[in-house]
């Protein structure tokens, strides 16, 4: 979870989507109430599992492990690594 000014984002691991590892972004400006149901997400995140969310020197960036090509078919062929990248909120 990231807290921002505007509010709260929360990222979590969209279990039923099967066909792609995918990493859901939901927005609430309350702690306790982020939303539920069909669809309520803002942002999609193909290819992330269990992002890290880190700050440095004021700006939030964003690390994703890969899987090893057994475990997903969007995993390059030699295996794991990690990847960074800034997370820009706008």
């Amino acid at each position: 979870m990231v807290q921002r000014p505007e509010g709260y984002y929360l990222f979590i691991r969209h279990r039923l989507m099967d066909m792609r590892t995918t990493t859901v972004v939901l927005f609430s400006q309350r702690l306790d109430a982020f939303p539920s149901g069909d669809r309520t997400w803002f942002c999609e995140l193909h290819d992330v599992h269990a992002p890290e969310i880190v700050m440095d020197r004021g700006k939030y960036y964003i690390a994703r492990v890969s899987g090893a090509p057994h475990a997903s078919k969007h995993a390059p062929d030699r295996g794991g690594w990690i990847d960074i990248a800034e997370l820009v909120f706008e």
